[in-house]
């Protein structure tokens, strides 16, 4: 799957269980809760409940998230050194 995700970083959800530490690629934590901005440039008001987290599902789209600014996990190479196996 060649897809990058955004996600609030619930780590203890069973989506996250399943579909990032044993499906994902590689993660990458954002260090601040993003913001968004509208059309106009103006930040929006509120923010998210949660800080974030991007999620690549295979090697190329890993190489992107990594050039961003967090806490980067090859979880790919960590279960291979681990011999986890993905579910």
């Amino acid at each position: 799957m060649n897809a990058i995700a955004l996600i609030f970083n619930r780590t203890e959800t069973d989506f996250f269980n399943t579909h990032v530490w044993y499906g994902a690629y590689a993660v990458n934590f954002l260090p601040q809760r993003i913001k968004f901005i509208d059309a106009k440039g103006k930040v929006g008001k509120g923010g998210p409940g949660a800080g974030s987290v991007l999620i690549a599902y295979n090697a190329e789209t890993a190489k992107l998230i990594q050039r961003v600014p967090g806490f980067y996990l090859p979880l790919h190479d960590i279960r291979k050194k681990l011999k986890i196996a993905k579910i």
